[in-house]
């Protein structure tokens, strides 16, 4: 567990301040969480015979947020992070600034401001950009989310 924890999940999730996860990709990952806990944790005996875990069991054992919950969580440290940014700063200002040009055929792509907003809508927080300037507010509220933004 120590490995998987310490090794093996920062690596999955290296550069994922940055993902916009559609929905095939968030399910992918959380199964590839799933098998990767089951190989650590194992079966279990019951009645006498081998029989896997669920995934609740699963999630029951590992007690910690799951991967996805971790990934909207650093997705929201990362915006918090460029809203302090100075404004010359280039982060900065492509979050303020909406991009130009000629709209694109087919149904839009998910952007990622997008994606973390709705990360932030889904936890209720008003006027986010103003706690987002507070660092210890803001740390909080991304420690809180990293167990609720869980699928």
């Amino acid at each position: 567990m120590r490995i998987y924890k310490t090794v093996i999940r920062p690596i999955v999730i290296f550069g994922s301040e940055v993902w916009t996860l559609r929905k095939e990709e968030v399910q992918r990952i959380e199964i590839w969480e799933r098998k990767v806990l089951r190989k650590i944790f194992g079966g279990k005996i019951q009645d006498g015979r081998w029989e896997r875990r669920t995934n609740r069991e699963i999630y029951d054992l590992f007690k910690e947020p799951n991967i996805i919950g971790i990934v909207r969580a650093q997705r929201m440290r990362w915006i918090g992070h460029v809203v302090r940014m100075k404004d010359h700063r280039i982060p900065k200002m492509v979050l303020i600034h909406e991009i130009g040009g000629g709209k694109r055929l087919g149904r839009p792509r998910q952007r990622w401001k997008k994606a973390v907003e709705d990360d932030i809508r889904k936890l209720n927080i008003g006027n986010w950009k103003e706690k987002a300037k507070d660092r210890k507010e803001w740390k909080k509220i991304v420690d809180q989310a990293m167990g609720q933004l869980g699928s």
